[in-house]
């Protein structure tokens, strides 16, 4: 579940886990996985 929309391709989902969706244009685009952190 989303629980809040940082910017266009971050998201936080309901245990505050912030997840970051490497988007095609992103240095990291040759990453197969998002980039999930924990804050």
């Amino acid at each position: 579940m989303v629980t809040e929309v940082l910017d266009g391709d971050s998201f936080k989902i309901a245990n505050k886990t912030t997840i970051r969706l490497a988007s095609l244009d992103a240095p990291e685009a040759g990453e197969e996985n998002p980039v999930i952190k924990d804050y």
